[in-house]
């Protein structure tokens, strides 16, 4: 039987390790001689922001720029220490991935030439195995959040951000944040809860004991719940819609 356990993906500065205890499905596959393999389906859903319309983005987004992503930077731990928030959790590890984005022109709010985008990649999660001597058990590993996706570099996009002056990092409004303007004058939404679901391969992480490696099949009940708003416009009414919310 399942059991739901909410991973807050919120795109904040500071985010704490989520736990994961939930209950393994499916049967031991041996794939090592000494370790045997089993597979576990895990839910995943957001306490995320959503903004089902551009003018509602425009009202939420402290900063609204154009650009292109120009490089992959570096990944950092988003989980803080409590007491100096200065410094990475020195027990729990969630991935951010930081990209410089060249900034064309700034729509709403301020912003320099050149800005870091954090977006959030996995989240520290621990999976639940059992007692050993009356003590929990669990195997740790990186759960991959459904909302982080690889920039098109050098091409066209509007972003909606929030800022953290600590860190000096922009990151994501809500959901959606993204838009990328196509050569061809069209637009498209960059968010999977908004739109079609994709017929990609699920996300999968891998959590192992002393005594068993656990496969981590991750379900999303997010993934194209909402209607994409963007389609039916092109790059032009876009942003003709940005500067009308905004004035």
């Amino acid at each position: 039987m399942k059991r739901h356990v909410s991973f807050f993906a919120l795109p904040l500065p500071i985010i704490l390790a989520a736990l994961l205890l939930l209950p393994q499905q499916g049967g031991p596959v041996q794939t090592e001689p000494d370790l045997p393999t089993e597979e576990v389906t895990v839910s995943f859903y957001a306490d995320y922001p959503t903004y089902p319309s551009l003018e509602q983005m425009c009202d939420a987004a402290d900063i609204i720029v154009t650009g292109q992503y120009t490089e992959y930077l570096s990944s950092w731990n988003m989980n803080r220490d409590a007491s100096d928030p200065s410094k990475e959790d020195p027990n729990t590890y969630s991935e951010g991935r930081l990209y410089a984005f060249q900034v064309d022109q700034v729509l709403k709010g301020q912003a320099p030439e050149a800005i870091t985008v954090n977006k959030q990649y996995s989240l520290g999660a621990r999976y639940y195995v059992g007692q050993v001597d009356g003590e929990h058990v669990y195997a740790p590993y990186q759960m991959p959040t459904p909302y982080c996706i690889e920039p098109e570099y050098g091409r066209s996009y509007i972003l909606f951000l929030s800022y953290d002056p600590q860190f000096d990092h922009y990151f994501a409004v809500g959901e959606p944040w993204e838009i990328l303007l196509r050569p061809d004058g069209s637009a498209e939404l960059k968010s999977l809860i908004f739109g079609d679901e994709p017929q990609a391969a699920p996300l999968s992480a891998e959590a192992k004991t002393e005594d068993a490696i656990y496969r981590i099949i991750v379900e999303n009940d997010d993934i194209g719940r909402y209607e994409d708003f963007i389609a039916p416009l092109s790059a032009e009414q876009v942003m003709e819609q940005i500067r009308s919310a905004l004035s």
